[in-house]
């Protein structure tokens, strides 16, 4: 019921909003949190590790080829500025 009346205040208007800005400081002296817990297995930390690193190897291979490419860009620049004013 709360959460279909904080839709309605919300598409309400200016209005609407300050009321839920009000209901939700107002709420705000009871804490609702909930704990878990995941079940992570070895071959999934394994998993999850690799994928990072992969990430990271695309990641530095992206950056070579930027400062590659630019490289080559600057090189080709100069190489038509002295064409045409040598």
């Amino acid at each position: 019921m709360a959460r279909k009346r904080g839709v309605a205040l919300v598409l309400a208007g200016p209005i609407g909003w300050v009321a839920l800005a009000v209901l939700a400081s107002s709420r705000s002296g009871r804490p609702e949190t909930l704990s878990v817990q995941l079940p992570y297995s070895e071959s999934v930390h394994r998993r999850v590790l690799a994928a990072r690193r992969r990430g990271k190897v695309g990641f530095g291979a992206m950056v070579a080829a930027f400062a590659l490419g630019l490289g080559f860009l600057t090189a080709i620049v100069a190489g038509i500025a002295v064409a045409v004013f040598v």
